[in-house]
This record gives C-alpha cells, sequence and structure tokens, in this order.
C-alpha cells in the first residue's frame, strides 16, 4: 500500500509496542496495509497509486546483457555496476 503522509505522525503498531516509526509530512512510499489503513482511518495520511514500475531493459538499452560491469559492445566498464568490482580475474 503506498500513502502520503499529510502531518507529521508517530506511529506504533498495536501488534509489536517496541516498535515506533516516525513519518514526516509530505513523506510519500509504500508501507504495510495494517499500518496504512490506521494512517488513513486517523486522518494522517491518504492512500494514493504507486508509481509505475520501470520497463524491462531491452537490448538497446542494457549495455551489460551479461552482468559482467562491462559494456559488450566497446568492453568498458558500466558506471554504477558493482559486479565488475567482484569479477574474478581470469586464471
Amino acid at each position: 500500500m503506498w500513502v502520503k503522509i499529510i502531518r507529521d505522525r508517530d506511529y506504533t503498531p498495536p501488534d509489536n509496542r517496541r516498535v515506533t516509526v516516525a513519518y514526516k509530512a509530505g513523506w510519500e512510499g509504500p508501507i504495510k496495509r495494517a499500518w496504512g489503513l490506521a494512517l488513513v482511518g486517523d486522518g494522517d495520511a491518504t492512500e494514493i497509486e504507486a508509481p509505475p514500475r520501470p520497463a524491462e531493459p531491452t537490448p538497446e538499452t542494457n549495455r551489460d546483457a551479461d552482468g559482467d560491469g562491462h559494456d559488450d559492445r566497446t568492453g568498458e566498464f558500466v558506471a554504477g555496476n558493482t559486479a565488475a568490482r567482484r569479477r574474478r580475474a581470469k586464471a
């Protein structure tokens, strides 16, 4: 469930009193359905539609199809890819 918080609120779920989550006004994101329903019911949040998921990469946009951390055409490192840092040297 996605919600947008209307006003600052500390929420303690009734099933786990050891947890308290502080929500700030203006924050929006996913939360557990039971928590969201409680916040919406108290008037502290509104339910919003979840943003669309990103499209699956196509061969044109996925420069690292084999997952080795390097561009398949040029062999250069693909920025943001951590797989190359874990890559073992060839024997």
